[in-house]
């Protein structure tokens, strides 16, 4: 009996610190993806997207919008999507100067509209029924004033 005991805890020995090891993994793999995606609050829509259209409004009445901006490279769409980070704009009222249309497959995933106005860079979505704000950094905001020109 006196040896059953010694095998159990040789046992034990060997096979606890794999276990700690594999639940260590475990959670580091988690907590990568969660914070690792570029944006996790799109909710993988950025991942499914094979298209990006930027449609930048006119603001003038008597004017058509500009033709939309067709992306198809996936490196491309995710620069674009890193532009909007994950902190929340402190105004959320200056109105909107285009929109990115998210798309896989030639279905809409989502609308993500903008504004670039110099005190009020942000994006907003509607996403799980919940408008949601995000700042748009100062490179994005620049990035999509020269594609508008």
């Amino acid at each position: 009996m006196h040896k059953g005991n010694q095998i159990l805890k040789i046992i034990n020995q060997v096979f606890f610190p794999a276990q700690l090891v594999t639940g260590f993994f475990t959670l580091s793999f988690l907590i990568f993806n969660l914070s690792s995606c570029t944006q996790f609050w799109f909710g993988g829509i950025q991942d499914q997207a094979d298209e990006l259209v930027i449609q930048f409004y006119s603001h003038d009445k008597n004017k058509p919008d500009p033709a939309p901006i067709d992306i198809t490279d996936k490196n491309t769409i995710d620069k674009i999507s890193a532009y909007i980070v994950k902190t929340e704009p402190e105004k959320k009222d200056c109105g909107y100067d285009g929109v990115l249309k998210y798309i896989s497959k030639g279905k809409d995933l989502l609308d993500v509209e903008f504004t670039l106005a110099d005190s009020c860079g942000y994006a907003a979505f509607v996403l799980n029924s919940n408008v949601n704000y995000r700042k748009l950094s100062a490179e994005g905001v620049k990035y999509l004033k020269e594609l508008n020109q």
